[in-house]
């Protein structure tokens, strides 16, 4: 089995798929798995894609990072704090509300309906 570890993507998804394709890694290899030592989101600009890539790997371990609980206490408190702007969560935030939870017409809470959407990934991380 061939390991691949990966560490604060922070959101970048166009970067992050350049560095794994060029150190080889095939999400469709039985004997890749991708390690992601925690924070995938806040600050860069495609927190939607990058969830979606997550969700969709079979063979990944996610460990849980400071900027994921911080993302799940946003979330639980229902508002955004001074250290949720400075860090980017705020940002990630609204990102994943105006991908899922765009609907007005739903008359869906965004913070539940991002929680919801981060729940899947939330099952699959170890602390």
């Amino acid at each position: 089995m061939k390991i691949f570890a990966v560490s604060d993507l922070h959101s970048f998804f166009n970067e992050t798929q350049e560095a794994l394709n060029e150190a080889g890694f095939n999400p469709e290899d039985e004997n890749h798995l991708l390690v992601v030592c925690g924070d995938a989101f806040d600050r860069g600009p495609d927190s939607a894609k990058m969830l979606e890539w997550l969700l969709s790997l079979e063979r990944m371990v996610y460990v849980k990072g400071n900027h994921d609980t911080l993302i799940q206490d946003m979330l639980k408190r229902g508002c955004a704090l001074w250290h949720d702007r400075h860090n980017g969560t705020e940002k990630t935030f609204y990102q994943l509300a105006n991908e899922y939870a765009n609907d007005i017409y739903a008359h869906v809470d965004p913070y539940t309906k991002v929680k919801e959407v981060l729940q899947p990934l939330y099952d699959k991380m170890v602390n």
